[in-house]
């Protein structure tokens, strides 16, 4: 592994940076006194609709996945699509979760008259938006201000999400929800803030390991296939860089046949139920003269440098590490091309449908 030379700092590093200090800030918040008690207010639930668009979306898809697999009959439905062909399907007592990062964007005023204020929960970094005014249930983001693409949003919404998934799955946590949960809060919160000392060098692990490629895609099972839409688009939005993501599944049912040499394939690996499809699936890309790299919690890596699994995490806390190394090599390829920093065609709050 190296560390790419001349890295320059960006305004989207500084907040890639930042992100230990926000989560420790939501954490902090929502482990004691008054953000406690807005988590405590969560009743179990059975028919949960979860939407958002760009990063909040891949937030609510990990959480509908985290949600679905406690037994809950969880949804996760694009902001956009729900507003143009699935808003009928809101049913009666349903809880909807709309995670909004500005609670201002094109589509929320539109989807509040379709939907009201019934058993509506609103996930905001913005507490006065018009999202989280008309919102049933208000739960603050508390990233602070981000300018650029999504980091802070991002990570803080998993983290909460993971939280509310716990509650919201009713009598299986309680008793250990508490002692258990601020265990793997402050450990999550020490490899996030290990990942942002290393993230350069993990950059250098990705131009080592991938080379100069013709084509890149991600790749993962599960919450893992949110996680790689969430690359994508990072080096969609980042380092201007068109890559292709996948569910291993979906992969393996057609797409897998355009995979070959001067193809490179980065695989989230972290723990869980899918983790030896993943690792078979990488020694079969590799057959195919496939440049294989590995993500397994936050850590960059060939298969053979996959680190030996902690029996304590939660995979449904891996997508928060995993996403990290990421920011990293978008803004490493960003520099690389000399891609002026910010956005050429969009901004923070897109305001179009």
């Amino acid at each position: 592994m190296h560390t790419p030379g001349g890295y320059r700092v960006s305004s989207f590093l500084n907040e890639i940076r930042q992100q230990p200090e926000a989560l420790n800030t939501l954490l902090q918040f929502y482990t004691r006194g008054e953000g406690a008690a807005l988590l405590e207010t969560l009743q179990p639930r059975n028919d949960i609709l979860l939407t958002g668009m760009g990063a909040s979306f891949h937030a609510a898809w990990i959480a509908s996945i985290h949600l679905q697999h406690l037994g809950i009959a969880a949804r996760s439905i694009e902001a956009t699509d729900f507003l143009n062909y699935s808003h009928p399907s809101l049913k009666p007592g349903e809880l909807a979760i709309f995670i909004s990062q500005s609670g201002n964007s094109a589509e929320v005023p539109p989807i509040l008259e379709k939907m009201g204020n019934a058993g509506l929960l609103a996930i905001t970094n913005k507490p006065r938006s018009p999202l989280a005014q008309r919102a049933r249930w208000m739960f603050p983001l508390l990233a602070g201000s981000e300018n650029l693409i999504a980091s802070k949003t991002y990570t803080n919404s998993l983290a909460l999400l993971w939280l509310m998934a716990r509650r919201l799955a009713g009598d299986r946590f309680a008793g250990v929800r508490n002692e258990n949960e601020l265990d793997l809060l402050i450990d999550l919160n020490g490899q996030v803030e290990r990942i942002i000392r290393h993230g350069e060098t993990y950059a250098g692990a990705f131009v080592e390991g991938l080379g100069a490629v013709e084509r890149l895609v991600f790749i993962g099972h599960g919450p893992h296939a949110a996680t790689a839409r969430q690359a994508a688009m990072i080096m969609g939005e980042w380092a201007k860089h068109p890559v292709l993501s996948f569910s291993a599944g979906g992969l393996r049912h057609g797409f897998i046949e355009a995979l070959s040499t001067g193809t490179g394939a980065v695989l989230f690996a972290s723990p869980g139920i899918a983790f030896p499809s993943i690792l078979a699936l990488g020694e079969e890309l590799d057959s195919y003269g496939v440049r294989v790299m590995y993500v397994s919690n936050g850590i960059v890596c060939r298969k053979e440098e996959i680190p030996v699994q902690n029996r304590k995490s939660d995979e449904f806390l891996s997508p928060i590490l995993d996403i990290l190394p990421i920011q990293f090599y978008a803004n490493y390829l960003a520099n690389e091309l000399e891609v002026p920093p910010g956005f050429l065609r969009i901004q923070k709050v897109i305001k179009k449908l």
